[in-house]
């Protein structure tokens, strides 16, 4: 619940981010918000300010958005490119004379830990798929042997020994008895394995 009001506010909060440099006038160098003065921070104006703040704010919240809802193990990539999009918003804010270029490399040790992350991560669901296909070949070999143990033969390895007690006496017991219990054994595969 929680995180589907996390969502709707997202998208909201896009389609705000989106349109609200269309409602500040041009060639403004500051404006007042609730007693704060907020400047332009470098730009040429404060409407040129919003729009690239803005435009960052679009980004992140997509990004935020994908890596939220994404179930899949990959989603840890989404950081990366989160990371440098939120570098630069925070960077709009700051005294610089260039944005979007060499401050850029403040950031790229956060993003190869990110890609060394996602690097382990897809190193261990390739070896847990692996293992995951080794053990439903296993379990398939299982319920067949358990599917083949569940039909006629063993009522009918029953009777077989059900006439041989019947014939006690007679001729070759032993030897009857010797020749079922090799011909169970090889069934089970027992003395193979």
């Amino acid at each position: 619940m929680s995180l589907d009001i996390a969502i709707c506010f997202m998208i909201v909060m896009i389609y705000f981010s989106w349109f609200l440099p269309y409602f500040i006038p041009d060639n403004l160098p500051f404006i007042e918000f609730f007693g704060v003065k907020l400047g332009a921070f470098g730009f040429k104006d404060f409407s040129m300010f919003v729009w690239f703040v803005s435009r960052k704010l679009v980004i992140i919240f997509i990004l935020s958005s994908w890596f939220i809802t994404s179930p899949h193990w990959w989603r840890y990539a989404i950081l990366s490119p989160l990371i440098i999009y939120s570098y630069q918003f925070w960077e709009a804010f700051q005294d610089v004379s260039e944005l979007d270029s060499v401050g850029n490399l403040r950031v790229f040790p956060l993003v190869v830990l990110n890609v060394a992350l996602v690097i382990m991560v897809s190193r261990f669901v390739k070896y847990r798929s692996q293992f995951m296909a080794v053990y439903e070949e296993i379990s398939r070999e299982v319920d067949e042997m358990l599917d083949e143990m569940k039909s006629k033969y063993p009522q009918e390895a029953g009777e077989t020994l059900e006439r041989i007690r019947q014939g006690k006496k007679g001729k070759g017991y032993r030897q009857k008895l010797r020749a079922l219990e090799k011909e169970i054994a090889a069934r089970l595969d027992l003395t193979n394995g």
